[in-house]
């Protein structure tokens, strides 16, 4: 895989050599040691407060300079390294299906920018009490994410009629770049948007489709793949194709009427589930909305400026402290937000992580490892090693009764003991049987937050327990047991 991904790069790099000298590229943000340029865009004199600049472009770069932060510049182009570079000017620009500053504006202090966001969010929508306090923080942490390894998505869930498609308008006009799209986007878009611009993808009604078709799976993984730094691979050109690979880590705002599905998506994402209303909301949005959205957004853009080198991820490579006890990849998802947070909010997100946690091992329990699990544990705390034929009955029946008709093969079966729960397996006379140890059986029963099966249980045989009172049985453990 590295000889792949330097080829990409040497011929990305040689592409870049080749090509002419004259011939700008288009970009949204650039950064050196000494300066961040970023895009904007207006329009009919939206930007006339530097009109002085002589820029009659629409498009333009706003450079801040590090040593000299009070020291703005302006300019329709750069160049850096015998390149070019101009901003992106397409379409989506055009129509303002991206979300762009148009300037930089003051906002005071950290605690009055918060504030301005909380009375922006709360007039146009109505979110649960709780996420009131703690959006303003994740908008933040959206528009300085790609100083951090990890990005969590955001996802509004909830009956028709909930506000989720307006929360998702109104918390993502405030995001950073934030690109609007409609829940029927491909996967290639969502490669070429994410690797162009670098921003916050608003995917409203957002419903992945059939579970057991190809555009899930690979909708799934991509949006799992964009978290993170990794690049994806992709086989590109006509006739003599080659291998490209794209950045796609960035911030995504789901709505949908159900939360996602998926355990490893879902541990990625903050559901916020959305109820009807309770006060009387706009039902339009007029100008006034849209001025006060821009305006934040040009505050935004001076906060970003000068916040991107004052965090130090060198102190918190172990996590915060506060954290530590909790699941891992909960952590993830949470210590960008609370790093930016102060001690107040710091104390309600904690409320969050541990609902968090829950929901993640929750999922967990959802996928088919959790349900080999759960039959798996049954039988340990009998005292009974389980074959691997058994536990494939099990689990076909399962999904039988799921409305599946395609069997899994007790060979899928022990691939997924053997490979995903790593747990180790030796051939008898009665077929291959797992074996187990008191550490392993402990670490699993950590990862999925329980801690042994309720007597009631064990004293039926797995054939009289339906999984779905096992699995609930279990959940009914989880708040319990969980290590705070």
């Amino acid at each position: 895989m590295s000889d792949i991904v330097e080829q990409a790069k040497k011929r990305q790099k040689e592409d870049l050599r080749n090509a002419k000298k004259d011939e700008p590229i288009e970009i949204s943000y650039l950064e050196t040691e000494n300066w961040i340029a970023e895009q904007v865009y207006a329009q009919n004199g939206e930007h006339n407060e530097h009109s002085e600049h002589g820029i009659e472009r629409e498009n333009r770069f706003i450079i801040f300079n590090k040593s000299n932060p009070e020291n703005l510049e302006y300019k329709s182009e750069i160049e850096l390294n015998n390149k070019k570079y101009i901003p992106i000017n397409n379409k989506l620009v055009q129509e303002k299906l991206v979300l762009l500053s148009t300037d930089t504006l003051e906002y005071g202090t950290d605690k009055e920018l918060v504030s301005e966001i909380s009375q922006f969010v709360n007039h146009y929508c109505q979110l649960p009490p709780f996420y009131e306090k703690i959006i303003p923080y994740i908008i933040l942490f959206y528009w300085v994410f790609d100083r951090f390894p990890f990005v969590p998505y955001l996802q509004f869930s909830g009956l028709t009629g909930t506000g989720k498609s307006t929360a998702l308008e109104v918390i993502g006009s405030l995001c950073y770049k934030a690109i609007k799209t409609s829940g029927a986007i491909t996967v290639a878009s969502i490669f070429r948007l994410a690797n162009q611009w670098k921003g916050t993808l608003l995917l409203n009604e957002f419903d992945l489709g059939d579970k057991r078709g190809e555009t899930y799976r690979n909708m799934i993984q991509l949006l799992r793949s964009g978290v993170e730094d990794d690049p994806v691979f992709r086989i590109e050109g006509e006739g003599k194709k080659q291998i490209e690979f794209y950045r796609i880590k960035s911030p995504r705002l789901f709505s949908s009427q159900s939360p996602i599905a998926d355990a490893a998506l879902g541990s990625r994402t903050i559901d916020i589930h959305m109820d009807k209303a309770t006060r009387r909301l706009p039902l339009y949005k007029g100008k006034e909305y849209y001025k006060q959205a821009q305006l934040l957004r040009n505050k935004l853009l001076l906060w970003r400026f000068r916040h991107l080198d004052q965090i130090n991820l060198e102190e918190i490579e172990y996590g915060m402290p506060e954290l530590e006890t909790f699941d891992k990849r909960v952590q993830q998802v949470i210590t960008g937000i609370f790093y930016l947070a102060d001690k107040d909010i710091r104390e309600t997100l904690i409320t969050l992580i541990k609902e968090q946690e829950i929901e993640t091992k929750r999922q967990r329990l959802d996928e088919i490892e959790g349900q080999i699990f759960l039959f798996i544990v049954e039988k340990w705390d009998l005292g009974e090693r389980v074959a691997i034929g058994e536990i494939a009955d099990y689990i076909n029946e399962l999904r039988f009764k799921q409305g599946y008709t395609r069997k899994i093969t007790a060979k899928k079966i022990g691939d997924i003991i053997r490979k995903t729960l790593g747990i180790m397996t030796e051939r008898t006379n009665e077929g291959y049987k797992i074996i187990l140890t008191p550490r392993k059986i402990k670490g699993l029963k950590d990862y999925y937050g329980v801690q042994s099966v309720p007597s009631s249980l064990s004293t039926q045989s797995s054939q009289e327990v339906d999984q779905t009172d096992t699995k609930e049985a279990f959940l009914d453990q989880i708040e319990d047991k969980l290590p705070f």
